[in-house]
């Protein structure tokens, strides 16, 4: 299944069901440069603790907005990038609240989110 397209979008929510809540209620918009097919921007809803929607499309009014690259989010989706080092290094930008940030850098090593990261790294492909 291609990366960032709305049927990956609802296999990442699909993963996430079974998490624990742990992440603060928020809208997150992700800008990824350089995605394949111009997929550039994909958007998180977070309710009751929990991923809750997921669309390959730009937020109306996000909380929080975070800038990567194609190959970082990748990365940080297979485990071989920790999201907080990739932004103590700058190359994961912010533009929000630090609150809705340290609950999602937090809820990226919490066991359930590990096992639904590698669930669907198995079935992500990028388009050629």
């Amino acid at each position: 299944m291609e990366f960032l397209s709305p049927e990956w979008c609802d296999e990442l929510v699909g993963h996430s069901a079974s998490s624990e809540p742990v992440l603060r209620d928020c809208v997150v918009e992700v800008q990824i440069t350089g995605a394949p097919r111009g997929r550039g921007r994909i958007t998180f809803t977070v309710e009751g603790g929990r991923l809750v929607s997921c669309v390959p499309e730009p937020a109306d009014g996000p909380d929080l907005k975070l800038k990567s690259t194609h190959g970082d989010v990748r990365a940080m989706l297979r485990g071989d990038l920790d999201p907080n080092v990739a932004f103590m290094a700058g190359d994961l930008k912010t533009d929000g609240p630090t609150g809705p940030l340290l609950a999602l850098l937090a809820a990226y090593r919490r066991p359930g989110a590990v096992s639904a990261r590698r669930a669907l790294d198995g079935v992500t492909t990028d388009p050629s």
